[in-house]
């Protein structure tokens, strides 16, 4: 049911760089330090938070 999804996803600023990085295969680390320059928050919370979105993108069938 996933694959035949029509609709739209709308991210937020950092959904937004956070899918652009890994559409070109950015590794994880280099996200999380973009994410902690960005918004200057700690790596620990950027981590989470990245995993968190890549975990639900997965979910959805929307990454592999």
């Amino acid at each position: 049911a996933n694959r035949d999804f029509g609709g739209m996803i709308k991210l937020n600023a950092s959904g937004r760089i956070i899918w652009d990085m890994l559409s070109v295969g950015t590794e994880i680390e280099d996200v999380v330090k973009k994410i902690t320059e960005e918004y200057e928050i700690d790596s620990e919370t950027a981590e989470k938070d990245v995993l968190n979105f890549i975990n639900t993108l997965r979910g959805a069938n929307i990454l592999e």
